[in-house]
This record gives structure tokens, C-alpha cells and sequence, in this order.
């Protein structure tokens, strides 16, 4: 069974996909910054595949994404945890897993110090902010993060990410001041899988090796781009799958 609806919350209403079969496990979906809730068609895949399997899932627009009301520029990492919380609340389940892409990966691991999450699965996470976000350190991100963006911040109230012309402000410095993504996953005692493409321009896949632990485990897909909307995606999805069975 697929709900879609949306979920009236003091902050936004955030349109939502819940499909299940009253099962005891749940699986949360967090999307990218800029992306949505059906990650260009993988998160679609994703769920069915999971519901296949006697796992329900959740996934949401975060505030002013896909057909969410409001604007990308408002969102935080306070409003998300609520977003989460809030449909949480309303769906609730034994056991909570948690998948989450790029933006929404570093989201999953701060998820982490608020639930008792089973375990974590990230793609291409973005859990390193200060070195992409403040100070990044790749090519591709200093052309629109960083000084970049905080120039034209100052000039025009706002920044636009890549080609894709997400807007962002300083909520987005803010947030990786605040939060520390990578603390939160390294104290998180539950199983987390990691894919990271070594083609990612976006995310550098080394800081994903950087993370790799007694609990954590890295995998390196060869050819594969940031977020996985390439051919590669199969074969992560069937492993999230198989990991969270």
C-alpha cells in the first residue's frame, strides 16, 4: 500500500510517500539538497524493492523541495529533524533504519543523537561540511560554495549551487558550524553501509574511506558519479536492500 499525502506541521506542509504493509521495519529516506523525495527515480526503486521485502518506507520533500511548500533557502537541519519526527510520530515503528543521500546521508548520522536508529545506510554522504561546505576542497565546490557563495550572499541575499539553481543562504554556514556529522556517526554504536562513487565531483569519496571502522563499512563503486544517478544505481540499491533486510 503507497500513502502520498501531506502532513500539516507549524512549519511547512511536507508532501510525503509512506508505502507499506504494516510491517515492523521501517526505513527512512532522506534525499539530497536540491533533490527530492523519489531521487530521480531511485528512491521509487528503492522502496518497492524494500516493501518486497517486509520493510516499510518514509520518504519526504524537505521545506521548499520537490512539491513541499517554501523556499530551499529556509531549510535548516532544526526543520529537518522536526520534518522527521513529526511523520515519525504519525508512522511509528519497532525497528527504524535510515538511507540517506549526499545532504541527507550527513542528516541520517545527526539522526542518530534523537532516535534509536537499527542501522544506517549512506550514499555519496555529505558528512564532512566544513571541508565542503565552509572550506571545500575540491574544484567543483569552490566554484560555488565557500568564499563564492559567501560573496554573493552578501551581494544578493542568496547562492545558487551548480547548474541546478538551488538557492541556499547562510543557513547553510550556519548549520555546519553547528552540526558535526561526522562525531555523531563515529559515537553511533549501530551497522552503517557506505557507497560513495570515485567519480563523485561533488563529495570526495576519500573522506567516506577516512570513515571506514569496526562498524562502519565503505564501498568504492568504480565509474560511479555523486548520488548514484548513473548506471551503478542497481547494484546500490540491491545492496542497501540486502543490508537492511
Amino acid at each position: 500500500m503507497i500513502v502520498k499525502s501531506k502532513i500539516n506541521m507549524a512549519l511547512e506542509n511536507i508532501s510525503y510517500i509512506y508505502t507499506h504493509n504494516n510491517n515492523d521495519k521501517l526505513v527512512i529516506l532522506l534525499h539530497g539538497f536540491g533533490s527530492d523525495m523519489h531521487e530521480k527515480g531511485n528512491f521509487d526503486i528503492l522502496a518497492t524493492k524494500l516493501l518486497d521485502n517486509n520493510i516499510d518506507s518514509l520518504r519526504f520533500d524537505y521545506l521548499g523541495h520537490g512539491i513541499s511548500s517554501g523556499k530551499t533557502e529556509d531549510l535548516t537541519i532544526e526543520i529537518a529533524i522536526k520534518e522527521v519526527m513529526a511523520l515519525l510520530k504519525k508512522y511509528p515503528h519497532k525497528s527504524v533504519s535510515v538511507v540517506g543521500v549526499s545532504y541527507g546521508g550527513g542528516l541520517a548520522c545527526l539522526l542518530t543523537d534523537y532516535l534509536k536508529i537499527d542501522k544506517l545506510v549512506l550514499w555519496s554522504p555529505l558528512i564532512d561540511a566544513k571541508n565542503n561546505v565552509l572550506y571545500p576542497q575540491n574544484h567543483f565546490c569552490k566554484d560555488f560554495l565557500g568564499k563564492e557563495a559567501l560573496k554573493s550572499i552578501k551581494e544578493k541575499g542568496y547562492a545558487v549551487f551548480g547548474v541546478s539553481g538551488v538557492k541556499f543562504n547562510m543557513n547553510i554556514f550556519n548549520d555546519a558550524v553547528k552540526y558535526d556529522a561526522k562525531e555523531a556517526l563515529l559515537k553511533f554504536k549501530g551497522k552503517t553501509l557506505i557507497f560513495h562513487g570515485d567519480l563523485d565531483i561533488v563529495v570526495p569519496y576519500k573522506q567516506s574511506l577516512s570513515l571506514k571502522s569496526k562498524n562502519i563499512s565503505v564501498n568504492i563503486i568504480e565509474g560511479a558519479v555523486h548520488a548514484f544517478y548513473d548506471k551503478n544505481a542497481d547494484e546500490v540499491i540491491d545492496k542497501t536492500v540486502s543490508f537492511l533486510k
